[in-house]
């Protein structure tokens, strides 16, 4: 089966696509023109450039691929909607063609939670409604791009499985939190509502795991599956967990929810106002996130993909701490 990894050189994309050559599996590494490459060093994958804003591109990059790992996407928290339309909706649309006019028989899409609210979920499911809208555009783009993803397997035009990973996925080359992993690491991380919410969070390589098997799995078609480490924990739990892994300092500071949400909600119309690039380093995305529970269950991966954790969180911890600690020292010399 020759397979082909959107954003693969972005921290879930070069994981799976290390995962899938170990596997055994052919590997095409679709990846941005003038990114970063570094994560995929000592991969042996074939490496093609392509823009999601490049339709003719993508259409060459979908020849000869039997199944698609769509990971690539805009995830950042402050951006604007026709950026996030432009790259998640409108590249997803792009891909899609591409893919149909290629013949490719599967796409297993990397869609989001970030699509439901923040209502105090702990039993969370597939069907949770997907009402979020915290995260302006990117939660907004996911759901339309998973509306027009399952617009064509209904048409018959490809087979579509939809991942929605926990909201925490962590492991190496997770640059995306490597602001999380630097306050933890020099003493300044703090709790809202002193991190008794749960928090969904998934290790790397039990996602990628779950990836190939929605890629195998025929009764996975048409379906969406949560992906999350089967662990009910706490924020505390799991960032005390951490900073001990880190050889961090304990956490003194904690602040209530309903003091810091109306602080987000006031930065971020300073920051729209004054047409500021940078996010605030308070929003009411991520203090909901902290303060409110947000946990879904894997069940329906466990049950219909056979999915199960391979590393638990205490290993994925170790890992990630170890993998930050190496980049840290590194930064440091």
């Amino acid at each position: 089966m020759k397979t082909m990894v959107t954003g693969a050189h972005g921290f879930m994309g070069s994981n799976l696509t290390r995962v899938l050559r170990e596997e055994g599996y052919d590997v095409r590494a679709c990846v941005r023109p003038g990114g970063n490459f570094s994560t995929l060093e000592g991969i042996d994958a074939e490496r093609f450039e392509a823009d999601l804003t490049d339709p003719s591109a993508l259409a060459s990059a979908c020849k000869g691929i039997d199944v698609i790992f769509h990971l690539a996407s805009c995830t950042h928290e402050w951006n604007w909607w026709p950026v996030y339309k432009r790259i998640n909706v409108d590249g997803t649309r792009d891909l899609l063609e591409g893919a149909v006019a290629a013949g490719v028989k599967r796409i297993v899409y990397m869609s989001s939670l970030a699509i439901h609210h923040f209502h105090g979920i702990t039993d969370g499911h597939e069907e949770t409604p997907q009402d979020g809208f915290l995260f302006e555009g990117y939660a907004r783009s996911k759901i339309e791009a998973e509306q027009i993803l399952k617009s064509y397997h209904d048409a018959g035009k490809i087979e579509v499985v939809i991942i929605r990973p926990g909201t925490f996925p962590y492991g190496p080359n997770d640059q995306t939190h490597i602001r999380v992993f630097d306050t933890m690491y020099q003493g300044g991380w703090a709790y809202v509502n002193g991190g008794r919410a749960l928090v969904s969070t998934v290790y790397i390589d039990n996602l990628a795991h779950a990836l190939i098997l929605a890629a195998q799995k025929p009764e996975a078609a048409g379906n969406a599956y949560i992906i999350a480490d089967d662990y009910r924990l706490t924020w505390r739990a799991f960032s005390e967990a951490f900073i001990k892994a880190l050889g961090g300092k304990p956490v003194r500071l904690s602040a209530p929810l309903w003091l810091v949400y109306p602080l987000g909600w006031m930065l971020e119309t300073i920051y729209r106002t004054l047409r500021i690039k940078k996010p605030p380093f308070v929003t009411r995305y991520t203090v909901s996130l902290a303060g409110k529970d947000f946990y879904f269950l894997p069940a329906r991966a466990e049950k219909e993909l056979g999915y199960k954790p391979k590393i638990s969180w205490e290993e994925g911890v170790q890992r990630t701490a170890r993998w930050y600690l190496e980049k840290h020292a590194q930064k440091k010399n």
